[in-house]
């Protein structure tokens, strides 16, 4: 299969599910939802008015986007997430919970075959070298390229 080929595929494929994605993103976006204050919340809790006078600003030419961002600026909901309020303080507590397992994550090694199904095709039907090409090892390819552009520079 040539290079060309297999970049057209590739392509194909990246489109098609970024299309699913987007449909199901504004599918949801679609439906209405109730938000409920969570049980937790004290009244002792600062409260944050909205001091925005326009409420409709235009963030982007996409209306989808804009009609999120619009609610999400205009809301105060993205102020207290899970247990407590964030300010500028917490941000080292929030990083270091998130990112403390970075350098131990191994990634999952699947088969051309497992790539093959999950695309939603029949592995059987689809050629060998395709096969070997969606699971081929390319950490040695990727290490020579490297070192061929550092002697270049």
């Amino acid at each position: 299969m040539k290079r060309s080929e297999l970049k057209t595929m590739i392509r194909k494929i990246v489109r098609e599910e970024v299309a699913s994605a987007i449909h199901e993103v504004i599918t949801e976006l679609k439906e209405p939802t109730e938000v409920q204050p969570p049980e937790h919340v004290s009244e002792m809790e600062p409260t944050y008015i909205n001091n925005n006078n326009n409420s409709n600003r235009q963030f982007s030419s996409n209306k989808v986007l804009n009609d999120v961002l619009n609610e999400t600026a205009n809301g105060d909901g993205w102020r207290t997430m899970g247990d407590k309020t964030y300010t500028s303080d917490s941000i080292g507590s929030i990083l270091a919970n998130q990112y403390k397992d970075i350098g131990d994550r191994v990634p999952d090694k699947i088969s051309g075959e497992q790539m093959i199904e999950s695309m939603g095709m029949n592995p059987e039907t689809v050629p060998d070298h395709i096969t070997k090409a969606l699971s081929r090892d390319y950490s040695e390819l990727l290490k020579l390229s490297k070192e061929k552009s550092r002697r270049r520079r």
